[in-house]
């Protein structure tokens, strides 16, 4: 069982994520933007982080240096992977 943030604006595609993890047995948090998942981040250690990589309000790019080392991003077509 893994720890995950799943991080989106879009709240169904947060919740879809959130409850198909669930169902497979993972501890979920659901952050809408990048703030809130860096509140998240303090408070918990998460083995994968799931993210849009735009969003209004701070999004992947605005992570900056020190941000986190793995992210999956949807964006409607397919998964992307990024460093």
């Amino acid at each position: 069982m893994a720890r995950i943030l799943v991080v989106d604006d879009d709240p169904h595609v947060r919740a879809v994520a959130a409850d198909t993890l669930t169902l497979s047995g993972h501890k979920v948090d659901t952050a809408q933007d990048g703030v809130d998942a860096l509140y998240l981040l303090k408070q918990h250690a998460y083995d994968i982080i799931m993210s849009d990589l735009r969003m209004p309000i701070l999004d992947l790019y605005g992570a900056g240096p020190g941000g986190p080392t793995l992210a999956v991003a949807f964006n409607g077509e397919k998964s992307v992977h990024a460093p």
